[in-house]
């Protein structure tokens, strides 16, 4: 793998991840999720497992599957994770 495809699978695996603890903290089940941002469960579960890259669009309708106000939070990792490539990358 090269250095792209590291960054790209590392942030679709925190994204996943995050959009993982969201829902458990919520105490909510994957077909809640899935209904409320009408996808299919078997979508989520992918993107959940960092086995898909959601686009944008996707990653704003699985936010409103979890309720939230502002999706920015879904990702809070991949931020922290782009800044980490970034600062590799420069040097």
């Amino acid at each position: 793998m090269d250095f792209e495809e590291d960054f790209e699978e590392d942030v679709t695996v925190a994204l996943g991840n995050r959009i993982r603890k969201i829902r458990l903290e919520k105490g909510m089940k994957m077909h809640q999720v899935a209904e409320g941002a009408d996808i299919s469960e078997k979508y989520l579960g992918s993107v959940e497992r960092g086995e898909v890259q959601a686009s944008y669009v996707m990653v704003l309708k699985i936010a409103q599957g979890l309720k939230i106000n502002n999706p920015d939070i879904l990702m809070k990792d991949t931020f922290h994770i782009h800044q980490l490539y970034l600062n590799k990358k420069l040097k």
